[in-house]
Parts: structure tokens; sequence; C-alpha cells
């Protein structure tokens, strides 16, 4: 059974940063342009887009000071950063498969914390979760009948889950890979193996919270 990523669990969950240029340490998004910091973010949502890597952030300001950083939590734009020890574990299972790089960070007057750290960004795809045994909420605007002299128009249908728990895939859909992006639904979802979540937790990592998902009867897989 996979395992999906609650990006709001734990208390550890974000902490607050701000990416910036590693030189200069203005704001990464006007280093790079707003356009680019755009496509960048949305890729760390998932979107399904290439990806020049010098167009990556390489450093991050934290806003407050801290002594220690968990092994895998959201920064600004939900850029995800994960510890040597987990990249070693990811690596073990998808060698060579996924974005990571090396990424500093800084407390807010330039001194750097002891890493290293790593960016990291999910570069599989697939489409195992599925909508009709999976709860999920629907949503679509629809034509207003008040105002019949505007054009008639049916925004794209939205599906979501109600809740992490509520969530049902396709064994036969399910990627090779250990960790990817799930696009069943309208909202992109991290889901990562059983192996994987499994060597995360015997290795006692502290990393953002997964739920458990389970699999569609067998007699429905597709």
């Amino acid at each position: 059974m996979p395992w999906i990523m609650d990006k709001f669990g734990g208390r550890t969950a974000h902490i607050s940063t701000e990416t910036v240029h590693p030189e200069t340490l203005e704001p990464w998004h006007e280093a790079v342009g707003l356009g680019c910091a755009v496509k960048v973010a949305r890729l760390f949502h998932g979107d399904q887009k290439s990806l020049e890597s010098a167009d990556l952030p390489l450093a991050v300001v934290v806003a407050k000071a801290r002594k220690a950083f968990p092994d895998m939590w959201h920064a600004q734009d939900d850029l995800l950063i994960i510890s040597q020890a987990l990249r070693d574990i990811i690596e073990a299972h998808d060698p060579g498969v996924h974005k990571v790089w090396p990424l500093r960070l800084m407390e807010k007057r330039g001194e750097h914390y002891p890493g290293p750290f790593f960016g990291f960004l999910p570069m599989v795809h697939a489409s195992a979760i599925s909508e009709k045994h999976s709860k999920v909420l629907v949503s679509e605007e629809r034509v207003n009948p008040a105002t019949p002299i505007m054009p008639e128009y049916v925004s794209p249908r939205s599906t979501r889950l109600l809740g992490r728990k509520d969530g049902y895939v396709y064994p036969s859909k399910l990627p090779s890979a250990h960790v990817w992006w799930d696009h069943g639904l309208t909202d992109n979802y991290l889901l990562i193996s059983d192996a994987l979540h499994g060597a995360i937790k015997d290795a006692k990592l502290k990393t953002l919270h997964f739920e458990k998902l389970s699999h569609v009867p067998e007699t429905d897989d597709v």
C-alpha cells in the first residue's frame, strides 16, 4: 500500500523561510525573474514541466533561528528540503531518478547552518488515485442564470480528497518508483511506496506526516 503526504501534518511540516540568491541575498524571485520563479514554484506542487537546473533556488534564509532541522520539511513555495540521511534512503530506492541538489541554509545575519541540506523534487508522475473509490470533493462552477447576457462558460471540474485517509489507488497504475506525484485527481499529491515508508521509519527520521492509502477492490482494478 502506498502512503500519501500530509503537508499540513506535524509541527515541523512548514518552516518559515525566504529563498534568496546565494551571493547577493536578494529575493530569489527577483534574481531569476517572476515568471521563472512562478514556473519553478509550480513544479514544487507537482506540475509536469521541463526544468533548467540553473533556475532552482540554491539558498534559503530561515526566518527564526533554530538549533536543529527535521529530515524533511517545506520551505517557501512548498520547496521540499531534505537531510543527507533521507537523501541516502531515497537514492537507495530510486537511484538517480529524482532531482536532488545542494541547498544552503542561512540565518538572517548570513551565517550558515551546518548541513548538508538538499532541495528535493520528485520527477516521477502517475495517476493511481481513484476518483470513483475515494472520498472526493468535487467543485464545478456553473453558469449563473441571472446573467444570461454572459457567454456560457463552465470552468474545469476540480477534484480533491476530503481527507488524506480517504484515498484509494489502483494497484495496476502504481509506478515502479518509490516517490511520485499522483495526478489521479485535479489536485496533485505526493505519494511514497510502503518500502520507502518502512525504511524511513526504521531509520527514525523526522519527516512530514504520511497517511496510508487503500487499494481498490481487485475486481475494480483497471
